[in-house]
């Protein structure tokens, strides 16, 4: 199977490869197309790779216009600049569009749509990676599908150890459509180009996170967002499993 992934920059045919790399010379903080263009590119490599994998004889190349007799798969960007991690992925008559409010949401859209192929990733590594079994052609969604974040940060983790500075750590939260954990030094680039946001602290999450504390809806947190304990027990759980490994 032929299918191209096609991207809204000029000159992806060849500078692809090189855009999703460029995060060290990428200005995220004030160079928003620049920034788009380098985690857009990411999204492509990771959805190449993986598709390469998991589709029998599959053909997969990058580009900027489809090509004839490959099945198009755009990924697409409202917005450089916008922050939010919304993303929507539409299948068309012979083709899908993954199109993201801002970078973010591209990134995301792509796993998405390889989590629907079966792929999973339950910790940092290859060891972690869980692959589907290989078929003739891509699973697409039946209908339009919008994906929105029950809310916006918060969440990830602050690792120490080992996995404090570790790119395939971080490359699994952003797997997961995590986006929160501490700044490290060697790795922050990274982290910026995977939308994961960067923060300290510790010591005030008794006091947020405290279960009898009454938000100003007359709720406590956990009944305002009862998620948190799907994903409170989650990061237990990985926590566990990652720390048994080290």
């Amino acid at each position: 199977m032929k299918i191209r992934i096609i991207l809204p920059y000029a000159e992806a045919d060849s500078q692809a490869g090189l855009w999703a790399i460029s995060e060290e010379e990428t200005d995220f903080r004030n160079d928003p197309v620049g920034a788009a263009r380098c985690t857009v590119a990411f999204a492509a490599m990771e959805l190449k790779d993986h598709l390469q994998r998991c589709v029998t004889d599959a053909e997969v190349s990058v580009g900027s216009v489809p090509v004839p007799e490959a099945f198009p798969i755009f990924l697409e960007i409202e917005s450089p600049a916008d922050p939010s991690e919304s993303y929507e992925l539409l299948p068309e008559e012979n083709g899908l569009r993954i199109r993201g409010a801002g970078r973010v949401g591209v990134l995301y859209g792509v796993y998405e749509l390889l989590k629907l192929q079966g792929w999973r990733w339950y910790e940092p590594g290859d060891a972690g990676e869980i692959a589907p079994q290989k078929r003739d052609s891509i699973l697409l969604p039946k209908t339009s599908r919008r994906y929105e974040t029950p809310f916006s940060v918060c969440r990830g983790f602050n690792m120490e150890g080992l996995l404090k500075e570790s790119a395939d750590f971080s490359v699994w939260m952003a797997r997961n459509r995590l986006n929160n954990s501490g700044c490290r030094p060697h790795t922050k680039q990274l982290m910026r180009k995977l939308g994961i946001a960067m923060r300290s602290g510790g010591h005030i999450f008794e006091g947020i996170l405290d279960p009898d504390r009454l938000l100003p809806s007359g709720k406590t947190v956990w009944e305002e967002h009862p998620e948190c304990m799907v994903l409170a027990g989650i990061a237990l759980v990985v926590i566990c499993v990652l720390f048994n490994r080290l």
